[in-house]
């Protein structure tokens, strides 16, 4: 014979998104970072969607037209940047991700300074010479199948 079942929470998957994004909108609201920047993408509307990298974790980052107007510079892939913002939670998709709202350039970042060294050392080894270069076959010989 089983005793009572204990009272148990369960959470709603919204109502648990936003009870993160105020957790986080208390904690970070004010924050100083420092990455590289990649997937960078402008958009009509004027703001900027991105990613902020180092050599161990990612994350996504957003800065808005009426921050980005500020700025004397526009960031691209490659770039080290120093970052202000805040902490937020994108609920409608469960996304992390930092609110910019200042950029200081702080020149060629190190993940494309050594992407840029490979791309060198390549090249002298004659990787990218165009006699080694093959036409590709108007129709295919072979087809392979890849899946996870």
């Amino acid at each position: 014979m089983s005793g009572p079942t204990p009272t148990r929470r369960v959470w709603e998957v919204s109502e648990l998104a936003r009870r993160v994004k105020r957790s986080l909108e208390g904690s970070f609201d004010s924050l100083w970072l420092r990455g590289e920047i990649s997937n960078f993408r402008s958009y009509s509307s004027g703001h900027w969607y991105f990613t902020l990298k180092d050599g161990d974790a990612q994350l996504s980052a957003a800065m808005f037209a009426r921050d980005n107007r500020r700025l004397r510079f526009e960031p691209s892939d490659g770039d080290a940047v120093l970052v202000s913002g805040r902490v937020d939670l994108y609920v409608r998709r469960g996304d992390l991700q930092v609110v910019v709202s200042h950029m200081e350039p702080e020149g060629a970042g190190r993940l494309a300074r050594e992407f840029e060294a490979l791309k060198a050392r390549l090249a002298a080894e004659g990787l990218f010479a165009s006699e080694r270069k093959r036409a590709i076959p108007r129709v295919p010989r072979h087809v392979g199948i890849v899946t996870s």
